[in-house]
């Protein structure tokens, strides 16, 4: 595996106080679903920077595969109670607690996934380069990543600031992602802006509050009607490819 990525846009205490105040839920359904498409009936999957595991319990519930969640912070008693909700016996979602970076594996996955974890490091290449050296052979990778350079992006940095430079922009690029993935030699490569249109707040920012809420809720009510998946409209970037 490549050298460890030290240029990290945010440090482990960032996300024990993000996840503080998390609720646990019962999962149902997935806004990634319809990417899901071709995903075999039986793998093993590991989700990168997973906690609080809203994905892993996604894919094990719809498709009951062998579950693996890497992230170098869990809450334990959050992950159990994100099982328990979900009537998912205690340890379905295997925990790895470890930095991304230092985690090495002869196992290799059938599926590696990340959501909202590429973005918050300096070298996207080598993000990239580690959930390859993760994949089986002719395995899938799906990377999802926030897309701050249109109306999300303009309206998180107008809300708050200092969360939106906890990223990485440049990461956010269609063609940077398509020659990665070219160099790192990956097959039936899609990499597309992706999701409604919708914003959202942060318990950080200054801004959050109960009124401030129920307008986002009215305001992503008409949004999501648009039917534009651009830069300017898109909250995400897919990347899906084969190894």
């Amino acid at each position: 595996m490549a050298e460890p990525i030290k240029e990290k846009y945010t440090q482990k205490e960032d996300w024990q106080l993000h996840w503080s105040n998390f609720k646990p839920f019962v999962v149902e359904k997935s806004n990634i679903e319809d990417l899901c498409y071709d995903f075999p009936s039986k793998a093993t999957f590991i989700e990168i920077g997973g906690f609080p595991g809203v994905f892993s319990i996604f894919f094990k519930k719809r498709f009951k595969y062998e579950v693996f969640l890497l992230d170098y912070f869990i809450n334990q008693e959050i992950l159990n109670e994100m099982e328990r909700m979900n009537n998912l016996p205690k340890g379905s979602i295997n925990q790895i607690e470890t930095d991304f970076f230092e985690f090495t594996s002869e196992k290799k996955f059938d599926i590696v996934f990340s959501y909202g974890f590429i973005e918050h490091f300096t070298d996207t290449y080598n993000v990239i380069k580690q959930h390859v050296d993760l994949t089986d052979i002719k395995g899938k990778i799906l990377i999802l990543l926030p897309n701050l350079k249109g109306m999300s992006g303009l309206f998180l940095k107008w809300t708050d600031q200092k969360l939106f430079y906890k990223h990485n922009l440049d990461s956010m690029d269609l063609d940077l992602l398509k020659n990665i993935c070219k160099s790192l030699k990956l097959n039936n490569v899609e990499v597309k802006y992706y999701g409604r249109p919708h914003i959202w707040i942060n318990a950080s920012s200054k801004f959050d509050n109960g009124f401030v809420r129920t307008m986002i809720k009215y305001f992503n009510g008409i949004s999501q009607r648009i039917p534009l998946r651009n830069k300017f409209f898109a909250p995400l970037i897919a990347v899906k490819a084969y190894r």
